[in-house]
């Protein structure tokens, strides 16, 4: 709701929403800031959260948040109403790649796991029939290892959770036609293998 008041009437520029965690955030910042020229752009994601309803997210140990303020699909189908995405923009990579807990004091799932895979199938399925209702297309960035700053060890920062994260993107865009997957990683890897990293916590763009 907070979000749509803030939409204006659509133009003759492209829609576009992005969503997922917080570094989806400065993704649709630097994309409004370069070219608001040709795109609406609005950002209806939220700080480390996931792209299915989830009770908790773990980053292990004592680090646990609860998603109680994160938006679920009963926010964005009124969001597509209104703004008609020509393309949808999806950046998650920390929540996803940490513990969830659906119910409370339920069972903690990961990615690879099949209650992980079920809940984000039936998810990327209600995305997908809403985008296509609009005639809008889906754009997921793959997510890049996290190899230095301060989440370098962090649980979400292992190569085989990030892996499967990828993995199930890539699979999504092969049941969805709409779906295509941007080498994200590959691009953040050549950008960084000059001196400076380009996320100074590992996570984060500059």
């Amino acid at each position: 709701n907070e979000v749509l008041a803030l939409v204006s009437v659509t133009n003759d520029r492209a829609s576009v929403v992005v969503i997922g965690d917080s570094v989806s955030f400065g993704l649709a910042q630097s994309l409004d800031a370069v070219a608001d020229d040709r795109y609406d752009v609005v950002w209806a994601g939220g700080q480390n959260c996931p792209l299915v309803e989830t009770h908790e997210v773990s980053w292990g140990g004592e680090m646990v948040f609860e998603m109680e303020r994160c938006p679920t699909l009963a926010d964005w189908r009124p969001l597509w109403e209104r703004t008609r995405p020509d393309l949808v923009l999806i950046v998650s990579s920390v929540p996803e790649q940490s513990d969830q807990r659906y119910e409370p004091d339920g069972e903690w799932f990961r990615v690879g796991d099949d209650e992980f895979a079920l809940r984000h199938d039936e998810a990327m399925a209600e995305l997908v029939e809403i985008t296509e209702q609009v005639g809008g297309r889906i754009l997921f960035f793959d997510s890049p290892y996290i190899v230095s700053g301060a989440f370098e060890n962090a649980l979400f920062a292992e190569p085989e959770r990030i892996d499967r994260w990828n993995e199930a993107i890539v699979g999504w865009s092969t049941v969805h036609p709409i779906v295509e997957v941007l080498d994200w990683r590959s691009i953040v890897e050549a950008a960084e293998a000059v001196p400076g990293s380009l996320r100074e916590d590992g996570v984060h763009m500059q």
